[in-house]
């Protein structure tokens, strides 16, 4: 096999491990939804749902590699900023979530909060 050849192949490997990762947390989720059902739909259910969201966003976003370290400054305001819409969006309504998703990015965008995690 050529250079070419290997390199595809272990590209293919690497998309497949993630496709696999994302399919199996989804059934997970799924799953927890199915058979937790009366807890999601308690006084409980959406802050928690609100925790679990903020929590892996933060963390998902706070990854910036691997051999490379962790970025916080990033992944917890833009954790927050998820959470704080979806808290909106479970209280006030669904166009009050949308109207502060959109906010939230537009101060994003002012403020260069997303260049600057680009460039790091």
């Amino acid at each position: 096999m050529g250079p070419s050849l290997l390199l595809i192949n272990q590209r293919y490997h690497n998309v497949m491990k993630q496709l696999i990762l994302r399919l199996t947390m989804s059934l997970i989720g799924i799953a927890a939804g199915i058979y937790f059902r009366d807890f999601w739909l308690s006084p409980w259910g959406p802050p928690t749902f609100i925790f679990l969201v903020w929590l892996a966003v933060s963390l998902i976003m706070s990854w910036t590699g691997k051999g490379r370290p962790w970025s916080f400054r990033f992944g917890l305001p833009f954790g927050i900023g998820i959470a704080i819409s979806l808290t909106i969006t479970f209280w006030a309504g669904l166009y009050a979530g949308i109207v502060a998703i959109i906010v939230l990015i537009y101060l994003g965008y002012r403020t260069h909060f997303f260049e600057r995690w680009a460039n790091q």
